[in-house]
């Protein structure tokens, strides 16, 4: 055993690997990279974190840097979670430490999946409103600051969070507050490195004003660390929401306290489909002021592609003709507003539209539904659908004419590119079906190796992002396979704010080093999975 790991594992409760094969295990995530660690570390406490880091950054004060990536679930999309350092996996720290039903907190290890989190607080009658996958942990919620389907209702997960605690680049902890500046200023005072994160950001967000104000008033992009405009108030002060969309660089999460939502009514659905994006989106525009938990469009192309595997939609099928997208809402209030809603669309939409609501008889086609979702984006039988071009943002009024270019960026690389998403919050996914060609470095004329299709792909698809006024990083941050090309987008003014925030919290540059901003193009290339053996099923 490599002598790092062997030192760790005397002062540590849980274990660091360097054996072959489970360092195979966490070289993927569900990103289209393959890099294969050093190390794997599954610390069973927040000491052990703090000792593991405390060690790695000892080591980097004497030039031996170990670069360290966290990872949750392994279910990031870009690449966040892999290294060929260290791997710390969280999966041990999962324990719901309390719950408080009448102040509605609950105090979660980073490791807890959304999941086994909603499980127990639904015996309370709570909730947390984020409509995630169900093994995304909350650390990496946080982490990725991912934007769900229902953040335009309930405000996405900035909107739960308490308090976090957070193990820093040299062991020391972190608990975040909100705190008076009064009590701010007594902070800057100490010789800790707390103390020093604090008066270095404070000075940073005084002295860099304009910057911030800029940020703050700009679409939303969730590269970088863009919530640090929201650390600084008239009246109070927070570092809370510098770890969203940190993707682990600044601090690793170890505990969060989060406030909890009194479970809805139970949600009751309306689909329709549309011959046209224009009239999808003029009936979307009609219900979002009625407040839907959800609203979601749809490229039928996804079903018909589904349809190809034995997943064969009832209700689309049957009256369906030439119709392209399906508009679903979702309503989750009483049974009386939920039927004033449904009325209002009902007699909002042009004649013999195909359509349902959903009751008691039939449910079986909004499970159909989500079924043929999940096959399609499941239909290789090799694994899942790479997520490389998810998590984009497109203002509404750019939506229309933004697939009309997604159209010609079709019949440039010769590939479909149906698009799905969130009409409420903006944000959107495509998922094509990739072939290992485009994953392949191709050679010119002159045998000269150019770029791999792929590359070229993600290069194309964020320029017609941005001719629309979006941003490809809207709905979740960039990691490494969007980076290379959204660091290069950013202004001088913000790339150096971000790198100076790095700096303060990670001055040894220890914690997730060659993200975001530290990716360059030939990395990405470099470390492109090459097998379909490398591609996780599930």
């Amino acid at each position: 055993m490599n002598k790092v790991a062997s030192y760790l594992n005397q002062y540590i409760s849980g274990n660091v690997f360097d054996k072959d094969a489970i360092l195979e295990a966490y070289s993927t995530d569900r990103s289209i990279l393959k890099i294969k660690p050093r190390f794997v570390a599954l610390p069973e406490n927040t000491q052990d974190l703090s000792k593991i880091l405390t060690f790695i950054n000892q080591l980097a004060i004497k030039n031996y840097k170990i670069p360290i990536a966290v990872r949750g679930s392994g279910l990031d999309k870009t690449g966040a979670d892999l290294t060929n350092g260290m791997v710390i996996s969280m999966e041990k720290m999962n324990h719901i430490k309390e719950i408080d039903p009448r102040s509605r907190l609950v105090r979660v290890e980073a490791g807890v999946t959304l999941g086994q989190l909603n499980s127990a607080l639904s015996l309370h009658g709570l909730t947390i409103a984020i409509n995630a996958h169900p093994g995304h942990t909350i650390g990496g919620i946080i982490a990725n600051c991912q934007v769900d389907s229902f953040a335009s209702k309930y405000g996405g997960v900035i909107k739960h969070i308490e308090r976090i605690e957070a193990v820093l680049s040299n062991g020391d902890r972190l608990q975040t507050t909100k705190m008076s500046h009064k009590k701010m200023e007594q902070l800057k005072d100490g010789k800790s490195f707390e103390n020093r994160i604090y008066k270095n950001i404070d000075e940073l967000l005084s002295n860099q004003k304009q910057t911030i104000n800029n940020l703050a008033n700009s679409s939303y992009d969730s590269s970088g660390y863009p919530a640090v405009t929201c650390v600084k108030t008239d009246k109070s002060f927070d570092l809370a929401p510098i770890f969203l969309a940190s993707q682990g660089t600044l601090g690793i999460i170890s505990e969060i306290i989060l406030r909890c939502d009194v479970s809805p009514s139970p949600s009751r659905h309306l689909l329709v489909t549309f011959n046209s994006i224009q009239k999808a989106l003029e009936f979307l525009n009609f219900a979002l002021p009625l407040n839907p938990a959800e609203a979601n469009i749809y490229d039928m192309r996804i079903f018909e592609k589904s349809e190809e595997y034995g997943k064969k939609l009832k209700f689309i099928t049957k009256k369906t003709g030439d119709d392209s997208f399906l508009v679903v809402l979702n309503f989750n209030e009483s049974n009386k507003k939920n039927s004033k809603h449904f009325s209002k669309c009902l007699e909002h939409l042009p004649r013999r539209s195909n359509y349902f609501v959903e009751d008691k008889e039939n449910q079986i086609y909004l499970k159909e539904l989500i079924g043929a979702l999940n096959n399609y984006l499941n239909s290789d039988a090799r694994g899942e659908r790479f997520g490389f071009l998810d998590d984009f943002y497109i203002p509404s009024l750019e939506l229309g004419a933004f697939i009309e270019d997604l159209v010609k960026i079709e019949k440039k690389f010769k590939i479909d590119l149906p698009i799905y998403g969130s009409f409420a919050t903006e944000n959107y996914y495509v998922r094509p079906d990739i072939k290992l060609e485009m994953l392949e470095p191709k050679k010119d004329e002159n045998d000269k190796t150019i770029e791999p299709p792929i590359i070229s792909l993600i290069r194309v698809f964020h320029e017609a992002i941005l001719i629309h006024k979006g941003s490809f990083t809207g709905g979740a941050p960039e990691g490494r396979s969007k980076a290379f090309v959204t660091t290069p987008a950013m202004s001088e003014e913000r790339k150096n704010l971000y790198e100076k925030i790095k700096e303060i919290f990670d001055p040894n540059s220890i914690l997730n080093p060659d993200i975001k901003l530290g990716i360059e193009q030939k990395q990405i290339i470099k470390n492109l999975r090459t097998s379909y053996d490398d591609h996780i099923v599930i």
